[in-house]
């Protein structure tokens, strides 16, 4: 989404440091997801 908003808005970088902001979001998540089910 991050890289969408950021090219229509014709900002790579803009893009690009919202589509990692995005990435580390749903990694996150997944972290807090994952790590309670594998106690």
């Amino acid at each position: 989404i991050g890289v969408i908003c950021g090219i229509a808005g014709g900002n790579l970088k803009l893009g690009l440091i919202g589509f990692f902001a995005g990435v580390a979001f749903v990694w996150l998540i997944g972290l807090c997801l994952i790590l309670p089910s594998s106690y």
